[in-house]
């Protein structure tokens, strides 16, 4: 049954992607002969015979089971595969393993340690072949495929990057290790070695494990820079639909986000949080209702992992108990319960399943740190995705302002990201990405934020070398920075290789050393209250900076762990620490392998001299080719004097190479010795590195400063550029904001040499505000009018810029509102609450929704959710139906907003009655459009010259033959397009009987006799108005 259900489950050589091989293998091998099975023989002799000689691997150590030893070459030919080598047989001991583990894990790839290369089975061998482009064969009962150990990294990146779950299987033992053990337990030795599954990853969990001799490398992950959340959601019916509960993780910083909120049918707040934070993984009930399936598998590139129900535990006491096994200090469950007790009890589930979730990693550390270091939520550093401090976004206003991503392919390109990016650290660009999606709403907090920019500003302009503020930023200040907050993760995790941690730890000295000069110098001469909290009240690392003093700097350089601490005897635990308690213990077994490997040493010394005299060469040295050690070479023609009890390794036309038996002996005690040290030492490493994890806190909170100063330091740099003005922010002010001759930031850094941004004005908000004392420090020349006016309808040609002046205007208030100068001459805002965007025309097809069913479904998210302190923009409203429906919808819609919710309204259309209509309202609504000249050409055909300025007013024209023009369709159907537009305009303009009788008069006569008569009728009419 095992055998059966395994190979069933696991695949036994019948796929497609092995006949695929087999096929392409025998057609080279006719076209070529035996050529083809000749390389492919001499490649396996090359790889699996040299480096498993005498059964050791790749380090000189037998880690290959028997299952996988190379039989004898020596004349050995080689064989077809047969016909029944698809067909299921007996499992050898290594698959029996495989399929045990694999059982335990079936949603995970596994990467099987066997010797020095790495190995897939199965189904999983069919999948890493198509994705890491390696090749696949039958072997035993299985496909496989393989690679060899120092590719490790590499091939987990891409194995991960495609969405897969990865688990490495390592061996948990030695040759020498295992062979002592059966000697000392009397038994034989087995063939098969001992192998565990050691690490998962996925792309929310990529903590690279670099400690051992097999290391995940950092570099070979190629990770993003941004942050990568696992999000755990949990929701329940509620009377207003359904109520959300989220808690999301970032593991390599240990950045948690919650929020428990209401949702309609369509989850479009839920939407908008999941734009925001773009988690890289999700994490749900398996009753999880359609509708938020179907939302989060839209997005291809999150994972999902649905989690058994009953993981989602709702009971704080049950989850007390379900956290405090994995608490290794039971004093600390007190704290833990403490804490869950001031938890909103809606993300309680989503706490346990996260946990549950990470313990596959080895990760729920991450998690549980936060939870047993604070008594409570609110002091230990969770953010909730607060709508009250923060401004927010609509769903459509994200994408449509390309906060994050362009909307052409979805990169980062062009991007308000890529823009304001330019951080000298990968901590920095993270703290800007949030900063960005997370603007503030407090007026004092913006200031705080625009004064700190100010003063970096100053300074970077001053180019003054010998000022410590200076020295932060320029090329020799956090330039040389690593990502020291993933670093410190790692090191967190225990899983930081000493090199690693040497270079991390020196990067932490340069950080002290940068702010204690500042604060060195006289405190007081930082202006910005933000900058002195970030710099001069950054924490101090003296305590566990100590421990570095008894690291062998070199050895950890090169990773040596046996070398790795210095003058361990001289440590003492004065401060009665278990983990340095622990440490001392472990220590102490390193001194004990290292006797033993001493000893060993000196017994091969003194065999070196026995030989020495047997041999009658006191020149004779020991030597070590390729893996062998300890081996004596003997010219042929002396071979004669060597005693026949002495082993005969290899040899050469000149050379015979011998070791004698009591060499072997020694050299077995020396490899078990040194096996046992090396597992000893990675331990005592991995204990060490828990020193700081109890100082976690304060090396966050130095990430935390180095992540905002930089990014401050980005903003200053922006505000560098040419044109570029400090916003004036109102408090206690309606929300509203004007801009004086304002840009669009990315646009007009993508226009090329020669080419000038046309620069516009807006006023809007404010609702009446008295402008005592403000006219011209704030407003300038701006009429009284103007800043009445909460609403603006904007028509004007196709293509005429007023969607990019619409962007604009929202960018700036992001930009404003995140603390950041604006490319503007002046800039006022009362900060808004909110921005909502419903530009762009889209469907939904995996959904069922229309175009106008997607349009109307997000505006009414808009009219529910904005408020009188929010920004609506609203283009073309209407358009994906008929001109009446859609004019009925967009009127009725604006009317709303400008007398119901009173927010600021940038609302742009085509529909010339709407523009006319409410133009004739009060002061809180004002008409504009976008200037343009319409001109002729020599032949005749009328054009539009764009001047893209906002212009009170109203356009009669759309231009949209204009733009049929300029997008290359024929002149002969824009003629066409051209005749039936200005019959539609006559037949509006006529009474009912009139128009009949035109419409069948149209019908009845050609296209000539028509134009003919188009034009008397227009004729007509032009006398008929100036009469």
């Amino acid at each position: 049954g095992l055998e059966k259900g395994g190979l069933a489950r696991y695949g036994n050589g019948s796929g497609q992607m092995v006949r695929r091989d087999e096929g392409h293998h025998k057609k080279y091998s006719e076209r070529v002969g035996r050529l083809a099975d000749s390389e492919k023989w001499n490649d396996e002799v090359e790889e699996d015979g040299a480096a498993l000689e005498n059964g050791k691997d790749s380090e000189g150590e037998g880690s290959v089971s028997d299952d996988e030893q190379p039989k004898s070459l020596a004349g050995k030919k080689f064989k077809e595969p047969s016909k029944s080598a698809g067909k299921p047989g007996k499992l050898t001991p290594l698959e029996k393993q495989f399929v045990e583990i694999k059982d335990a894990n079936p949603d995970t790839i596994l990467f099987v340690e066997c010797g020095y290369k790495f190995r897939f089975f199965g189904k999983d061998a069919e999948i890493a072949s198509k994705v890491c482009r390696i090749w696949s064969h039958m072997d035993h009962n299985f496909v496989t495929a393989s690679f060899p150990t120092v590719r490790l990294g590499h091939y987990i990146a891409l194995m991960v990057n495609a969405g897969y779950k990865v688990g490495v299987v390592r061996q948990m033992e030695t040759a020498a290790l295992k062979r002592a053990g059966a000697l000392a337990a009397g038994e034989a030795t087995s063939s098969l070695f001992k192998r565990t599954l050691t690490e998962v990853y996925t792309r929310a969990a990529m903590i690279p494990d670099g400690v051992g001799t097999v290391a995940v490398k950092q570099d070979d992950l190629n990770l993003e820079p941004a942050a990568s959340y696992s999000l755990c959601i949990n929701e329940t019916e509620s009377s207003g639909g359904v109520r959300l509960a989220f808690v999301a993780l970032d593991v390599s910083t240990g950045a948690v986000i919650f929020d428990v909120f209401e949702d309609g049918p369509m989850r479009e707040n839920f939407e908008s949080r999941l734009m925001m934070i773009e988690p890289v993984q999700v994490i749900c009930k398996q009753s999880i209702s359609t509708e938020t399936k179907e939302l989060i598998s839209r997005n291809k590139s999150i994972r999902v992992e649905s989690l058994d129900d009953d993981h989602f535990v709702t009971s704080a006491d049950d989850l007390v108990e379900t956290l405090s096994q994995f608490l290794v200090n039971a004093s600390a469950s007190s704290t833990l319960k403490s804490f869950i007790e001031s938890v909103p009890a809606e993300i309680i589930p989503c706490v346990a399943a996260t946990v549950r979730s990470l313990s596959d990693f080895k990760l729920e550390d991450s998690i549980l740190i936060s939870m047993i270091c604070a008594d409570s939520i609110a002091s230990s550093g969770w953010q909730k995705f607060e709508k009250y401090r923060y401004l927010s976004f609509g769903t459509n206003a994200i994408y449509s302002l390309e906060l994050f991503r362009n909307t052409n392919d979805n990169s980062a390109h062009g991007s308000l990201l890529s823009f304001l990016n330019k951080c000298q650290t990968r901590m920095g660009t993270r703290m800007l990405s949030n900063w960005i999606g997370n603007p503030l709403r407090n007026p004092r907090q913006i200031s705080e934020r625009l004064s700190a920019v100010e003063e970096i500003r100053d300074v970077l302009r001053s180019q003054d070398e010998n000022c410590p503020l200076f020295k932060i930023f320029c090329k020799s200040g956090l330039n040389k920075l690593g990502d020291i907050e993933r670093g410190f993760a790692r090191i967190f995790y225990q899983k930081s290789a000493p090199s690693e941690f040497v270079a991390i730890m020196d990067d932490f000295r340069k950080v002290s050393s940068l702010f204690s000069e500042v604060k060195a110098s006289n405190p007081a001469v930082l202006k910005s209250s933000l900058l002195k909290k970030l710099i001069v009240e950054a924490p101090e690392l003296t305590d566990t900076m100590e421990l570095l003093e008894h690291l062998n700097l070199d050895a950890a350089l090169q990773n040596n762990y046996r070398h790795l601490f210095v003058t361990p005897d001289t440590w003492e635990n004065t401060t009665g620490n278990p983990i340095t308690e622990s440490f001392l213990v472990s220590l102490q077994e390193m001194g004990v392998h290292e006797t033993n490997i001493v000893q060993a040493e000196d017994e091969l010394d003194e065999e070196l001299e026995r030989i020495r005299t047997v041999l009658k060469n006191k020149k004779i040295e020991w030597k070590k080719i390729q893996h062998e050690e300890f081996l004596v070479e003997v010219p042929q023609e002396k071979t004669a004097a060597v005693p026949k009890s002495w082993l005969r390794v290899s040899q050469t036309k000149a050379l015979v190479r011998f070791r004698t038996e009591e060499t072997s002996l020694i050299l077995e005690k020396l490899n078990e010795s040194r096996d046992l040290m090396k597992f000893s030492s990675i331990d005592t490493w991995r204990i060490f590195l828990k020193h700081f994890t109890a100082a976690a806190h304060l090396y966050r909170q130095i990430i935390h400063a180095v992540a905002s100063v930089d990014g401050l330091g980005s903003l200053a740099r922006v505000s560098l550029s040419s044109d570029y003005c400090k916003p004036t922010v109102l408090d206690d002010a309606p929300a509203g904001i004007y801009i004086n001759e304002g840009r669009h930031p990315v646009a007009e850094a993508g226009l090329g040499p020669g080419r000038t941004f046309v620069p516009n004005s807006v006023c809007l908000g404010f609702k009446g505000l008295v402008r005592d004392g403000l006219d011209t420090d704030v407003f300038g020349t701006l009429e009284e009018s103007q800043t009445q006016e909460h609403c603006k309808v904007i028509t004007g040609p196709n293509m005429g810029g007023k969607s990019t002046m619409i962007r604009m205007t929202a960018l700036l208030a992001t930009m404003t509102q995140m603390g950041s100068y604006v490319p503007a001459s002046s800039c006022v805002i009362s900060p808004f609450d909110a921005i909502y965007c419903r530009i762009g025309a889209t469907d939904s097809i995996t959904t069922g929704l229309s175009t106008f069913m997607t349009e109307l479904t997000e505006t009414s998210t808009i009219l529910r959710d904005a408020t009188s302190r929010s920004l609506v923009i609203l283009d073309e409203l209407g358009r994906g139906t008929s001109t009446h429906d859609g004019t009925a919808v967009a009127h009725a819609t604006l009317e709303y907003l400008l007398h119901e919710t009173g927010c600021a309204t940038l609302f742009v259309t085509h529909y010339l009655a709407i523009a006319l209509h409410f133009n004739q309202l009060t002061n809180n609504i004002g008409a504009y459009y976008m200037d343009y000249l319409e001109t002729e050409s020599p032949e005749g055909t009328k054009q539009v010259v764009f001047l893209y300025k906002l212009t009170q007013g109203i356009a009669q024209r759309s231009y949209g033959l204009n733009v049929a023009r300029l997008a290359g369709i024929s002149e002969d159907i824009v003629e066409r397009a051209q005749l039936v537009s200005h019959e539609m305009e006559l037949l509006g303009r006529m009474d009912g009987d009139l128009k009949d009788k035109l419409t069948m008069l149209l019908k009845s006569t050609n296209g000539a006799d028509a134009a003919q008569l188009v034009l008397k009728i227009q004729a007509k009419e032009a006398r008929t108005s100036k009469l």
